[in-house]
C-alpha cells in the first residue's frame, strides 16, 4: 500500500481557490472516503529502526538529530550509546560514536506495517514494509471535481497523534503542524475513476 507522502501535502492549498461542488460529490466523497481508510495514514519517513544518530548529523541537516530526541522526550523512543563504522569527508572509515534509538512499547503503537517504497538518490527502488506514522485523513468535504483530469478536491479531517498536540512535536514536525492547523480549510486533491458504478481512488 502507499501512504500519503508529505510531497502531497505540500499540495494543500486554500479552499477558496476552487469552485463550487458539482453534483455526486456523495458519490465522490464515499470513494474518497474508502480510499483515505485504506491509504490515508500520514507517515514520517522513519522506515527502519533502530535509527543511528552520530555528532555532527544536526549540523549536516539530518532530521533525525533534530527529531529523535523529541520522540525520546514524549517516551517515543529511547536512545543508547554505541559505535558504528562510517566514512569521513576523505572517504576513510573510521569509528564514531552514536545514539542509537529505538521504539519504546509506546513508539511501537505509531509504527505501522504498509508495503510501500521510496527511491534512492541512485534511482533505485527501494521496498518498504513499514513506516512512522503521526495521523490519518479523512474527508471532510468535496468542493471541487475536474472532470478533465478525474481530480477532486476535498477539506479533510486529520486524527493527529496525541503527542502531535505538544509543541516541542510541532516543532520538528512542521509540515504535520501546518496539516493539523489546515483541518476542515485548507484542500487536498485524490484522482478518482468509475469503477462497476463506483468511484474508486487511483494510486499514483
Amino acid at each position: 500500500m502507499k501512504m500519503i507522502s508529505m510531497v502531497a501535502m505540500l499540495a494543500a492549498v486554500s479552499a477558496s481557490a476552487y469552485s463550487a461542488p458539482q453534483p455526486g460529490n456523495k458519490a465522490l466523497a464515499a470513494g474518497l472516503s474508502k480510499y483515505l481508510a485504506q491509504q490515508g495514514d500520514v507517515c514520517v519517513g522513519k522506515f527502519d529502526w533502530p535509527i543511528d544518530v552520530a555528532p555532527g548529523d544536526a549540523e549536516a541537516g539530518s532530521r533525525d538529530a533534530v527529531q529523535l530526541p523529541v520522540l525520546a522526550q514524549l517516551g517515543l523512543a529511547e536512545a543508547v550509546g554505541g559505535m558504528v563504522v562510517r566514512r569521513n569527508a576523505e572517504g576513510v572509515e573510521q569509528e564514531v560514536p552514536v545514539q542509537r534509538y529505538s521504539l519504546t512499547e509506546a513508539g511501537k503503537k505509531f509504527y505501522l506495517k504498509r508495503d510501500t517504497s521510496t527511491v534512492a538518490p541512485t534511482g533505485e527502488k527501494i521496498a518498504r514494509t513499514g513506516d512512522f506514522c503521526v495521523g490519518k485523513l479523512s474527508v471532510a468535504k468535496v468542493v471541487a471535481w475536474d472532470a478533465a483530469t478525474g481530480t477532486a478536491s476535498y477539506t479533510y479531517k486529520f486524527a493527529a497523534a496525541p503527542w502531535m498536540h505538544e509543541p516541542a512535536a510541532q516543532q520538528v514536525f512542521p509540515m504535520i503542524a501546518y496539516i493539523m492547523k489546515g483541518e476542515g480549510k485548507m484542500q487536498m486533491k485524490q484522482r478518482l475513476r468509475l469503477e462497476n458504478g463506483r468511484w474508486v481512488g487511483v494510486r499514483d
